[in-house]
């Protein structure tokens, strides 16, 4: 997966997995990441924007079980015969849209999966701007938060993308609505 003279060696894991590789202008190896499939399953990924900003934004699909979390983390999704729909998101480093790592300056998003009240926590005394979107990209909402800040949201069920803006940093979360 290295296109210089590195090496970073992927082992598939299932049937069919997904691969992300990112290189520089200089052909440099950046970072590299695998979805796994996990027995029969499948994962697809199909499509890939970048926006200006260089969120990178990867969709396709998966079917029967799947681990989307790309780092050591397990995340494991399963589609009951059915294809699954993946909605990845990644900052231009590498940080994994939803992932939580526990990074003092990584916005938490809890419970997540919710019915619509969730709490977010952005770290002491920093203050942001949410936005979320809907899978086409249409902007529903967009609120200024404080460092701890609880939301109600009256949304349908469904997958949204929370964008959390703050003076220093912005992150991606998927917000999965369910009740």
């Amino acid at each position: 997966m290295d296109p210089g003279t590195g090496i970073v060696q992927l082992t598939p894991n299932g049937v069919r997995d997904g691969y992300l590789v990112k290189v520089g202008a200089a052909l440099d190896h950046r970072w590299s990441s695998q979805f796994r499939s996990i027995g029969q399953g499948q994962v697809q990924p199909s499509c890939l924007a970048v926006s200006p900003s260089g969120t990178i934004i990867m969709g396709g699909q998966y079917l029967q079980s799947a681990d989307l979390d790309p780092s050591a983390g397990l995340a494991v999704y399963t589609s009951n015969n059915y294809d699954g729909m993946l909605v990845q998101m990644f900052d231009s480093d590498f940080v994994v849209g939803e992932s939580d790592r526990g990074d003092a300056k990584t916005p938490l998003l809890y419970p997540n999966p919710n019915a619509g009240r969730f709490s977010l926590d952005l770290g002491a005394d920093e203050v942001g701007t949410v936005l979320i979107y809907d899978l086409q990209g249409q902007l529903l909402l967009q609120q200024q938060v404080a460092a701890h800040t609880q939301m109600e949201l009256d949304f349908p069920d469904g997958v949204y993308l929370l964008t959390i803006r703050t003076e220093t940093q912005s992150h991606v979360r998927r917000l999965h609505i369910m009740r």
